[in-house]
């Protein structure tokens, strides 16, 4: 065995009990921060409590996750894995995967159906009957005349 496989078979064997082989790049670990503090902040939102939440997640995922060992999680002494990320209650990952969105310049808005639609649909008509100047942008794709528009005058 060279030392390419050997250091390849280490890799794998290192990678396939959870352990951490070597560092990951600044921008990794940045991203890896965000997704922490999106999670937290998702938490925070939810209102729940930590030892409770530690219990639904042991419950799904079927491995024993306590209040201590989820803070760990939290913080990046312990990896957070795709396993835990789907061991989080619904509400839980409906609020983080939103942040995850947002974080990346995505608009999340929540379905809306029956009176609650209706009021917002009208909320945004008065909203847009309320600025009537175009952006600028707009406005001068308005005030320029398209070339069909010449051909069907210069026809008529």
């Amino acid at each position: 065995m060279n030392a390419s496989s050997q250091r390849h078979a280490t890799v794998a064997g290192d990678s396939s009990k959870g352990k951490v082989v070597g560092r990951g790049t600044a921008q990794q670990d940045q991203e890896l921060s965000d997704l922490r503090a999106d999670l937290r902040d998702a938490i925070d939102e939810s209102r729940w409590k930590h030892d409770a939440l530690a219990e639904a997640m042991s419950l799904a995922c079927g491995n024993r996750i306590d209040g201590p060992y989820l803070s760990k999680l939290l913080s990046g002494e312990k990896s957070l894995s795709a396993a835990h990320l789907s061991a989080l209650p619904d509400d839980i990952e409906t609020i983080f995967h939103r942040k995850r969105a947002e974080r990346f310049g995505h608009l999340v808005v929540k379905p809306l159906s029956g009176l609650d639609a209706q009021k917002a649909f009208v909320a945004g008509l008065i909203g847009i009957m309320s600025k009537p100047e175009l952006p600028v942008r707009a406005e001068a794709m308005v005030k320029a005349p398209s070339t069909t528009t010449l051909k069907v005058a210069a026809r008529a």
